[in-house]
């Protein structure tokens, strides 16, 4: 799940947009899952993305990631 906000729309009006949405959400269910979404995680940031959240089902719980946040450079090695 993406949304862009008015003050940053998507670029194109069909296709794959350019521009990073302002908040991305990650629904997982299971532990994989939840590994995959914490792995795409600096790459969501790093591309300009606001706010991350990890929503996890069983665990009924959210997990809030913003770029302000986050240490810059993003390295997915140290994460």
């Amino acid at each position: 799940l993406s949304y862009w906000s008015a003050d940053r729309p998507p670029d194109v009006p069909r296709g794959w947009p350019t521009a990073p949405p302002r908040l991305v959400a990650e629904v997982v269910h299971g532990v994989s899952e939840y590994n995959h979404a914490i792995l795409k995680l600096p790459y969501y940031l790093e591309c300009g993305v606001d706010v991350v959240w990890v929503v996890g089902l069983r665990r009924q719980s959210v997990e809030v990631h913003r770029r302000m946040d986050h240490p810059d450079p993003f390295d997915p090695w140290e994460w």
